[in-house]
Formats: C-alpha cells, structure tokens, sequence
C-alpha cells in the first residue's frame, strides 16, 4: 500500500472521530455514523476494529452503522458508559481472528460498573474462531462473545448470533442488574443465554437452537464458566423457543446454586470449591480430574488476573473482592409462555456434588449449618408449552426449592422429581391448572426423598400414578407403585 493510499484509508478517518470527539466534549451525547471514522464493509479487520473503537471511545454517544454489509473485526470491541451502537438491518460483524469477547463493556476487568448501555440490531458472525479467557486473565469465566460484567442498565434488543462454536456463549450478564434482551436470535452449539450474579432483569421473545443450554440461570458454575457467582434474583423469561436440536447436551433452563465456608489451613478442596479470605472470594483452579487436594496456603491475593499458587498442589482465583458472602441463591424468577421444542429435559436444578470431577460448588462442610444451604424458591413457571421435552423436571440440588408449574400444557415425556442430596434439605414443587392430556402414557410422577409434590386443579388424559419416597398431595385420584428392586 502506497503512502497516500495509508493517509487517506487511516489517518484521515481516526483524524476525523478525533475532531468529532473533540467538537463534541462538552454536548450531552453525540451522535455519527460509523463509516465516517472509517468503519466500513470489506475494509481490513484491524482497521475496522481500530474505527469502530474509536467512535464509540469514552461513551456519551449514538453511533449508527448504515452501511449494509459484512464488517470484520480482530478485537475486542470496549463499551464505555452512556453508549448506544446501532447496526441497519443487512449488517453483519464477522469475527476474523481467535479472540475472546467480540464486545464487552470497558470497566469488565477492573470490575468497574458501567451503565446505560443501548445496543440494537447487533448481528454477530463468530465465523469459526473461538477462544475463551484463559485462568490468567481477570475475565477468566466471562466466556461470551457479547459479555457484561459489572453493569447497570444495559438494553440489548434484535441480537442475532446463528453460529456459536462449542467453547463460548452467545450472551452473557455477570454482576449486572437492570438489563433487558429483548428479540434476539441464537443458534449453535454453546450456552445460548448465560446470567450469573444478576438482579432485576427481563429476557423476552427469542428462538434458540443449541447444543448446550438454552437458558442458563447459573448462580454458581463451573471455575471457567462464571467471572464471578452471586444470586440470581427479581427475572422475568418470557416468549422463547426453544427450538429442536439433535444431538443435543444441555436442558432448556439450567439452574445451579452453590456453598462453601471459611478458608482453613487443611481444607479439603476440589476443582471449584470456593472459599473466603480475608473479606475476599476465591475459588480453586485445578485440572478436570478426581483430585481432592489439602489446602496449604491461605489465599492473599487482591488482583483478579494471575493465580496464587497453594502448597497444596493448586490455585486460587480471586472471584470478588467488594463483598462476602456463603451461598448463592436464585430467587423469584418467573418463566412464562416458553415453547420447548427439543427433548431435552425443560427444567434441571442441580449443584456439583462431592464425586464430579468438573467442579465442586456445595462444600461438605456446609453440612449441618443450615443457615448456609442455597435456595431456590419463587420460581414460577407460566403457560408453557412443552411438546418436545422428554422430561418436566429434574434435579439433584443441594439447596432448598420451591417452585410452581402453573398452566402448563402439551407435555409428553413424564416428571422425575429428585430429592436433594442430604435428608436436612427440603423441597416444595407445585403444579396448579396444568393440561397432561397430551401426555402418550399416564402421567407419571417419580418423586424421591425430601420432597413434596402438590397437584391441584389439574386436567389428566387417564390417570395419576406416582412412585413415592417423598410426599405427594393431590385432588385427585393417585395409583401408587413400587420402586423397582
């Protein structure tokens, strides 16, 4: 490339979103085009990602890109406070490089909160690359290609993503509260929605085809899953097809919760166990294997990128450093008119118990301590019709639960209804107005240990049959059998 052709196809554009900035410092929001910093389809990917960054630096500004085409980018793509970004509709932003976020608001790191962030018509390409944070980086477990953490108010509204790859999710809220997705498109083979740690949120009207969860409500996760865990808390999930995919790995609504204790010297720790340290979070990074390690080395630490290294033959990852707490809890979520078309199981609630090699997020020594143990409770589940799903419900949770299928219809698989894991953890699921004429067998009902089961005012197609180690209150008749030998 010529020396003229260098000035004017790059310094002129960066030159031009300078005096734009600058001529605009002192106004409430800016408001430009994209493509007169440069930003334009079928320009180099570096380029296009050192234009676009450029406009949308420091925040307080509308940035429109008009122009219809496929845009590729290199890098991370930062979002400032007071942002809003839209994308025409034609406008793809094609991953061209293995990266990790395609867009992340800017104090993620440093876990610095940003608000009022407003993007539209965000259609993302992934385009093969795919690259999740490494257990050095402070974003270790903020996986996604459209990722928050540490926000308020963040607005995401006509999101397109058709090809996620298999290590990183479409969306993901950490830390966050008041945000809304609303009208979004995702296909592929990872975690389609992934909220973590979140209060106050609305996720409405999209279609998912993935290999992985659909819906993700995972208070507590994997150590490379989650940036930081936390309640999950006041949501609303409404109008969302789950569409049918084969093969296919993960439920149509996860939930996961977790607990843990005090750090000791002699703490019996696994892969993902947390624990708390001179006011601070941290969890245990180990390899996927079954380990049980004896901690050595009290974890320090205050800087969220890097490990500490424990005698014991482990690390630990600070996770959160502006508050402690034992357990993460999910609280008062309400999941209305989804559509589960694959046949997977529609609602799992679990916690990674002492024997997974994955991850381990409900210490042993939380045991006995009842004021520890998570919850899962308020959980509302709305005019949902589910002719694909194999199973209604199914969980291996050592928390709490209480939750209420309400006007449910078109199921044909049949329910199974775990006890947790420890006879001091009760639950409570109630299914009220619910339609089981679709059901191809009886309804069967599969209700373990430590559970209670109410059916009121339900409609069934033949009859009620139960296998019970728990307890089960109905209004109507119940044929009971055995368990098998």
């Amino acid at each position: 490339m010529s020396i003229l052709n260098t000035f004017t196809s790059r310094i002129i554009p960066l030159f031009v979103a300078c005096l734009i900035a600058a001529s605009c410092s002192s106004c409430a929001v800016r408001a430009v085009d994209a493509s007169v910093c440069g930003f334009l389809p079928g320009a180099a990917a570096h380029d296009n990602t050192v234009a676009l960054q450029s406009v949308l630096d420091g925040g307080r500004c509308k940035v429109t890109v008009s122009t219809p085409g496929i845009y590729d980018l290199d890098g991370t793509i930062y979002l400032d406070d007071d942002t809003e970004l839209e994308c025409a509709e034609g406008v793809v932003l094609r991953k061209a490089a293995p990266y990790c976020n395609m867009f992340v608001n800017r104090g993620a790191a440093e876990r610095m909160y940003n608000s009022n962030i407003i993007l539209r018509g965000l259609n993302l390409c992934v385009n093969g690359n795919d690259n999740p944070p490494s257990e050095d980086s402070p974003l270790f477990g903020l996986r996604a290609q459209l990722a928050f953490l540490c926000t308020h108010g963040v607005e995401v509204y006509d999101f397109r993503c058709e090809d996620m790859a298999k290590m990183q999710y479409a969306i993901q809220f950490n830390q966050s509260d008041n945000f809304v997705l609303d009208t979004f498109v995702i296909r592929g083979d990872k975690d389609a929605l992934h909220i973590s740690s979140s209060d106050h949120f609305v996720l409405r009207n999209g279609r998912v085809r993935s290999f992985d969860d659909c819906i993700a409500l995972n208070a507590s996760d994997w150590n490379s899953s989650n940036c930081v865990d936390g309640d999950i808390t006041d949501g609303l999930i409404e109008d969302i097809v789950d569409e049918s995919l084969e093969p296919h790995s993960g439920l149509m609504c996860r939930m996961l919760v977790g607990a843990w204790v005090d750090w000791y010297e002699g703490i019996s720790i696994r892969r993902g166990d947390m624990v708390v340290s001179n006011g601070k979070m941290y969890k245990a990074i180990a390899p996927v294997k079954d380990t049980t390690y004896l901690s050595l080395t009290e974890p320090v630490t205050d800087s969220f990128a890097g490990q500490q290294e424990d005698a014991g033959g482990f690390a630990w990852k600070l996770v959160r450093s502006d508050r402690v707490y034992y357990n993460t809890n999910i609280r008062d979520v309400t999941l209305r008119r989804i559509t589960g078309l694959s046949s997977r199981t529609a609602f799992g609630q679990e916690t990674y118990h002492s024997d997974s090699r994955w991850s381990r997020n409900f210490h042993p020594d939380v045991l006995g301590h009842c004021d520890l143990y998570p919850c899962i409770e308020g959980i509302l589940v709305e005019d949902c019709s589910l002719p694909g799903n194999h199973f209604m419900f199914w969980r291996c949770a050592n928390a709490h639960v209480e939750m209420t299928f309400k006007g449910v219809r078109d199921f044909k698989g049949r329910f199974l209804i775990n006890g947790a894991e420890y006879p001091d953890m009760k639950s409570e699921i109630s299914f009220i107005g619910c339609d089981f004429t679709s059901c191809l067998e009886d309804v069967d009902f599969e209700i373990k240990e430590n559970v209670t089961v109410n059916v009121r005012e339900c409609i069934f197609r033949d009859s009620l049959r139960a296998r019970c180690s728990g307890q089960l209150v109905a209004d109507v008749p119940v044929a009971y059998r055995e368990w098998p030998q």
